[in-house]
């Protein structure tokens, strides 16, 4: 049986990935104040832990070390830090949607990959959810729209 999803373990996540959003150089000030609110809130309840997860958001366990205060001590805030998560994901959204995106592939086995030439000014080169082949995965050209 698998671990229940906490508000702590789906706002741990959405700060870790508002960590990592914010590390962009062409962010949205959307993603940042929506990043800084959640930030605040969650450090009032778990300072080192947020600390902490913002120098390593990928690392899973400090993912849990803020889960878990959130959930022992968050309650006063609940709806507040429900509001912030929907409101940074809400943000990270617009902004990946708004930002080009040249190569976007969720899970990628082969044997050997190689990526030639990818040009996007506008939209979407490629998106896959999966891509699986026993032989090499080979993209020479992508070029999606026009240059301004």
């Amino acid at each position: 049986m698998s671990d229940p999803i906490t508000l702590g373990i789906i706002a741990a996540n959405m700060l870790a990935m508002g960590a990592e959003t914010v590390l962009k150089t062409s962010i949205t000030e959307a993603v940042k104040d929506a990043y800084k609110g959640l930030k605040i809130l969650l450090a009032r309840h778990a300072p080192q832990e947020v600390a902490a997860l913002e120098a390593a958001p990928a690392s899973k366990g400090k993912q849990l070390a803020v889960a878990e205060v959130i959930d022992e001590k968050g309650g006063a805030d609940e709806s507040e830090i429900r509001r912030l998560v929907a409101l940074l994901a809400e943000a990270i959204e617009k902004a990946a949607q708004a930002q080009p995106i040249g190569i976007d592939i969720g899970r990628l086995e082969a044997t050997r990959v190689q990526l030639g030439q990818i040009e996007v000014t506008n939209g979407i080169g490629l998106r896959a959810q999966e891509i699986k082949t026993e032989g090499d995965f080979v993209v020479n050209v992508i070029k999606v729209g026009q240059k301004p």
